[in-house]
């Protein structure tokens, strides 16, 4: 009995480190510098393959010898990638989250756990955001992002939410996941679920962004609609079908019924994305070499591209982050993210279940409009990307929904 106590201390607290270790790195990186984010990355890549190799299980799976071999290869690909000269974020980040699905399969966390570490973490993170935003505002947000930014609806005005990170799209997203965690992965909803549930509503409105609502909703819908992993894939998949052939008319730019150019919908729709986004993909396009494609090249001075308004004229201030995690990985590292992309639907279809989808749907649709979900951050979203997809920890519905 202590021994099996002592066992799932250890997975816990191994979980709980890569957050804390995330969170303190809040507190020390610059814009100038992440050097810091770095070395704590690296540190949570050595603290996992420790957790994976002291645990019972490990040694004894069919595929741990072929986990090793391509454990092997990511790390030989992040020393290329320093030969090539890029930056190893991409090497890390593949790692980690390769770690993360390995971690998962050899622990057997039950999702009352995991929403537990989510929900704990959470409170934490809003707590101390409250701490600073109301009373220290002026320490951490030389990392700010549009922080004199009101939301009017209807009579009521109020000044956006801050994140201890320095900006609303840290913790809008964040809330939204807690919100549909506490809904989809508890059956028998208790006080404490409830209270997460509440709060994190309350966040999302105060922190009021686009990205979440509507990720929210198209997610919640998917709940509904899709039943089985046939349509489940699919509309994985058409998610980023939609993304590209927006991103190709962009380029084409016709003119829509009107005299109004295409170009300024979608502008208005995805709030100045749109312009980052194409200017983005012309670096891509026009200076990227093969070795690039396969090692990345991204730099911000490289992808600092001028903001437009929607008259056409430029902003005083320029942008390197598009705003998209999928075109911030693939400026990184295109190989690695095909490779990873792909696997990411097989396992959606090999292990699809109808509750987790919900959340696998709204990080992927989250990830449209925002670079910080998958990435050396807050590691909340490949935490529960890898705990769901790994079979170990999946209660999957009967095979007639399969």
């Amino acid at each position: 009995m202590k021994s099996d106590r002592l066992y799932i201390e250890f997975k816990s607290a191994v979980l709980y480190y890569l957050f804390f270790s995330f969170f303190i790195t809040i507190f020390l990186i610059t814009k100038q510098s992440l050097s810091v984010q770095y070395g704590f990355n690296i540190l949570d890549i050595f603290i996992l393959i420790t957790g994976i190799i002291c645990s019972k299980t490990f040694f004894q799976q069919n595929d741990y010898s072929w986990n090793v071999f391509l454990l092997f290869l990511l790390f030989i690909f992040c020393f290329f990638s320093l030969i090539h000269g890029t930056h190893i974020n991409s090497s890390i980040l593949y790692i980690k989250i390769f770690l993360l699905f390995i971690f998962f399969k050899v622990y057997t966390f039950e999702k009352k756990m995991i929403v537990e570490f989510l929900n704990n973490t959470y409170a934490l993170y809003v707590f101390v955001s409250m701490i600073v935003y109301f009373f220290l505002p002026n320490t951490l947000y030389p990392l700010q992002d549009h922080f004199e930014n009101y939301v009017e609806i209807g009579p009521v005005k109020y000044l956006v939410f801050h994140s201890v990170e320095g900006g609303a799209s840290t913790i809008d997203s964040y809330s939204a996941l807690i919100l549909v965690c506490n809904l989809f992965l508890i059956d028998k909803k208790t006080t404490y679920n409830r209270f997460f549930i509440l709060l994190s509503i309350i966040m999302i409105i105060y922190s009021l962004k686009m990205t979440p609502v509507f990720a929210l909703l198209l997610s919640l819908n998917s709940f509904v609609l899709i039943r089985n992993k046939y349509v489940a894939i699919i509309f994985i998949i058409f998610i980023l079908t939609i993304f590209i052939t927006v991103i190709s008319y962009l380029f084409i730019d016709p003119i829509i019924s009107g005299g109004i150019h295409f170009s300024s919908i979608i502008y208005a729709a995805t709030h100045a994305r749109s312009m980052i986004w194409v200017q983005q993909l012309e670096i891509f396009f026009n200076t990227y070499t093969v070795k690039d494609y396969i090692f990345g090249n991204y730099t911000s001075d490289l992808f600092s591209v001028k903001v437009f308004q929607l008259n056409g004229f430029e902003k005083n201030e320029t942008y390197s982050n598009p705003h998209n995690t999928y075109l911030l990985l693939l400026y990184k590292a295109p190989v690695l993210l095909f490779i990873y992309y792909i696997n990411y639907l097989k396992l959606i279809f090999t292990g699809f279940e109808r509750k987790s989808f919900v959340i696998i749907s709204f990080i992927s649709i989250a990830c449209l409009s925002n670079s910080s979900l998958i990435s050396l951050g807050n590691p909340v979203y490949i935490i529960i990307i890898t705990y769901l997809l790994s079979r170990k920890n999946q209660s999957f519905e009967s095979t007639s929904n399969n």
